[in-house]
Parts: structure tokens; C-alpha cells; sequence
């Protein structure tokens, strides 16, 4: 079966860092680096190219989705000295999950 994923430019540096995780790894995350915007050549359900253009959360969304298609978890481009429990990250990053 053959990817209708074609390509995925980054069209910023990864510089932007947050938390992310995995259903099938469960209770733990990670920061990962990620661009702030990117471009999608991919097919839609009819076969036809098309092209993506996303910024900040729908670019962080694609790039991690993209990612599984090719066999990467967030686990192989994390900052590993970030990885906590789920428990453990309102203790450790409080301005993080801290509600206004």
C-alpha cells in the first residue's frame, strides 16, 4: 500500500517545544520540537493531489500523524531529559497547567 502522504516541508525551524504523548505508550510525555508551519503534498480520498499549507496546533497535528506513517513515535525526537508521567508534569511545570 502505497502512502498518500507525497511530502511535508517544514517551512520554519522545529522551535517550537511542547508536550506530547501516545495512546499506546500510556501516562507518559515528552517535549518535542516542532515547526511552526508546514506544507502537505498529499492525495485526498479521491486520488487527487492537494496541497496542505498549516500553522501552529494543525502543523504540530500533521507533523506528529505524518510521523507515524513513516514509523516515527514522539519518543525518537524527544528531549529526553523532558520525559515525565503524566502524574509528575503539573509538579514539575506548574505554569503549564495552570488555569486562568
Amino acid at each position: 500500500m502505497q502512502s498518500s502522504i507525497r511530502k511535508i516541508d517544514l517551512l520554519t525551524p522545529p522551535d517550537v517545544s511542547f508536550y506530547e504523548g501516545r495512546l499506546s505508550i500510556p501516562r507518559l510525555m515528552a517535549m518535542v520540537a516542532r515547526s511552526r508551519f508546514v506544507r502537505v503534498t498529499c492525495l485526498d480520498e479521491h486520488g487527487e493531489q492537494r496541497v496542505i499549507e498549516a500553522a501552529a496546533w494543525y502543523a504540530r497535528i500533521l507533523q506528529h500523524e505524518i510521523d507515524h506513517l513513516h514509523g516515527r513515535l514522539y519518543t525518537n525526537i524527544m528531549q529526553p531529559e523532558t520525559l515525565t508521567t503524566i502524574d509528575n508534569h503539573p509538579r514539575n511545570n506548574p505554569a503549564s497547567t495552570s488555569v486562568k
